[in-house]
């Protein structure tokens, strides 16, 4: 298993040891009620390289405290998140898709790469895209 796979296993276990959720009991009933999750996992594409029309690149976004990591970028990872974020998955509003991590550089994990480079910068992110993953990764950046 290579650096790259073992830090993203890391990243997505420690977003869901930050993110247990908590419950709250109503004052006098005895009664626990949920609520919000502090970490969300949300696949944004689960496709192949073949060109399925039902399905978008590999992508998957963990969302803590309404920060969002992708975890690839496959093709439409900008137009899912956009479509979790009008289904109510705040921290994927596109100015706020600002880390990824690669797993490796098949095509269908990184096509995406440019969207998420630019869109969300054009749509008022104010800070650099930050992108980690395998070596040759900024070569193909660049």
């Amino acid at each position: 298993m290579g650096v790259c796979r073992l830090w993203v296993i890391m990243v997505a276990w420690v977003a869901l040891a930050c993110g247990s959720h908590q419950t709250n009991q109503a004052i006098g009933t005895g009664v626990e009620e949920e609520s919000e999750y502090r970490t969300r996992i949300v696949l944004l594409g689960t496709g192949t390289p073949n060109a399925d029309p039902e399905r978008s690149g590999p992508a998957v976004a963990i969302v803590v405290d309404s920060t969002p990591y992708l975890i690839d970028l496959g093709p439409g990872v900008v137009r899912r998140a956009a479509a979790a974020y009008q289904a109510g998955i705040e921290g994927l509003e596109a100015s706020r898709l600002r880390t990824a991590f690669i797993t490796h550089l098949h095509t269908d994990h990184t096509v995406g790469s440019a969207d998420f480079i630019y869109t969300p910068w054009v749509l008022e992110r104010d800070v650099p895209a930050e992108v980690y993953g395998p070596f040759g990764l900024q070569e193909m950046t660049d």
